[in-house]
């Protein structure tokens, strides 16, 4: 019987007949649609022109072993003498029904079984199993982070330098003999205004451009140690005086 699961390993495998003689290796397997139970096999017979050959799988054994191959348990001849079958991706209706009709008819499939040694009858044995931990990982949610972006004010200072003006009196002595008159001879006072101007400051903001900022996923990996309990036979001896 072939284990559905040992299905993907069979393309390229060695396919044997009962006498363990090779008649090719596995081209294709074809499995029951809904259960999945692998019902026949076509076989290349390693020469170019030849069309595969047909065997069913339901006496064919295969270990699932690195060099195993696959027993189909008929001879040779009745395998290479199976109806032809040109259809390639699937079986139709009449492709099975041709097949059941042949093998019905050929030898019985038989699986060879290597010999059994003689039992010593002075020795007996026990087989001892454990349970071996198996550890596995499987990926499932743990955070959801959402980007969002928000305004905040901070104070900014700033040194900025103004000017204005000031009112300097600058006095310069006129020398004696300088021609200068003087209004109707007569000192007089008199009011001069003087308009002085100065800088403010005046504050204003412009939005530009500063930071690009990405958001990047990336996997980190840790170790760590896992414990759990397992189970194993042990073998003891008890005698029972006669």
């Amino acid at each position: 019987m072939i284990n559905p699961e040992s299905v993907p390993d069979l393309p390229g495998v060695p396919v044997l007949d009962v006498d363990g003689d090779i008649i090719g290796s596995v081209e294709r397997v074809y499995v029951h649609e809904n259960t999945g139970a692998p019902l026949w096999v076509s076989i290349h017979r390693g020469f170019d022109g030849a069309p595969n050959a047909f065997a069913p799988l339901d006496g064919a054994r295969f270990d699932d072993q690195p060099g195993s191959a696959l027993h189909v348990g008929l001879p040779r001849a009745a395998v290479e003498d199976a109806p032809m079958i040109t259809s390639v991706d699937t079986l139709t209706t009449d492709d099975v029904h041709a097949l059941r009709a042949y093998y019905s008819n050929a030898p019985a499939v038989t699986t060879t079984a290597p010999p059994q040694a003689v039992p010593d009858l002075n020795t007996a044995g026990v087989v001892r199993s454990e349970e071996q931990l198996r550890v596995s990982t499987v990926p499932v949610p743990k955070e959801r982070i959402r980007f969002e972006k928000v305004i905040v004010t901070e104070e900014k200072t700033m040194t900025v330098t103004l000017r204005r003006e000031e009112l300097r009196i600058i006095r310069e002595p006129i020398e004696a003999g300088t021609d200068m008159a003087v209004p109707d001879g007569q000192l007089s006072a008199a009011d001069l205004d003087i308009l002085l101007h100065e800088e403010r400051i005046i504050t204003t903001t412009e939005v530009v451009p500063v930071e690009r900022v990405r958001v990047r996923v990336t996997q980190v990996t840790e170790d760590l140690p896992v414990t759990d309990t397992v189970r194993k036979e042990r073998v003891d001896l008890s005698t029972t005086a006669s």
